[in-house]
């Protein structure tokens, strides 16, 4: 056995074997990386269209009430509007 390691080691072979083997970790480290990086950028793009969409809604809500504040429009609940006595008594039966 002693032979044959001594023959490997004195062979250039092994260190071309080892620069291979370094190179597909080093590959693997910035492919991961990469996947990462790609992976927060992406989150980074959902919560920045996510807060742009809640305020576009929080700015056509305050738009909404504005207008009915100046123009003396009640706001309408649904529960009443939608309310009629004759509908309980259909789901009760």
């Amino acid at each position: 056995m002693n032979e044959e390691f001594s023959k490997f080691t004195q062979d250039d072979t092994w260190y071309e074997l080892y620069k291979s083997i370094t190179n597909e970790k080093d590959m693997a480290e910035k492919d991961q990386q990469r996947m990462i990086r790609r992976e927060r950028r992406r989150i980074r793009k959902r919560a920045k269209l996510r807060k742009e969409r809640l305020s576009r809604i929080a700015q056509s809500l305050k738009i909404r009430a504005a207008y009915r504040q100046r123009a003396n429009i009640r706001m309408k609940s649904t529960s009443l509007d939608r309310y009629h006595d004759y509908t309980d008594r259909e789901y009760e039966q």
